[in-house]
């Protein structure tokens, strides 16, 4: 599509589909290098700790390390006085989303004066 633009042709080659575009997306992400996104990172000023650069850092020593780390946060929530279902449903009752019958539909549509897109038989 670029080089289409640059060749100055016609707009029949700069039509995509969602598909086309999914697809060229996919294409284009797998071919970006590991070094580029840690480059970024690096960038932004994340900093990769010594076990982490290590390519190797997924061995059982590191996992044992996390699920001692995972404990220890555990007995610290569990040492609380809030039961972990209570965490877990804090929110549980915080309205989200709001449910209109279909008198407050009709009122909202009658305040807005009919179709947002235009009433079709107003033509």
């Amino acid at each position: 599509m670029v080089a289409a633009i640059s060749n100055g042709e016609g707009s029949s080659h700069l039509t995509m589909t969602l598909l086309d575009a999914m697809t060229t997306i996919a294409e284009v992400w797998d071919e970006v290098k590991q070094e580029v996104i840690g480059n970024c990172f690096k960038l932004a000023g994340f900093k990769v700790s010594e076990s982490e650069s290590d390519p190797d850092a997924n061995s059982a020593e590191s996992q044992q390390q996390s699920d001692t780390e995972l404990s220890h946060l555990y007995s610290q929530l569990r040492d609380t006085k809030t039961a972990l279902d209570d965490f877990l449903h804090v929110d549980d009752e915080v309205i989200s989303t709001e449910e209109l019958t279909t008198q407050e539909i009709v009122e909202k549509v009658k305040v807005r004066g009919g179709n947002e897109a235009g009433d079709e038989e107003s033509g």
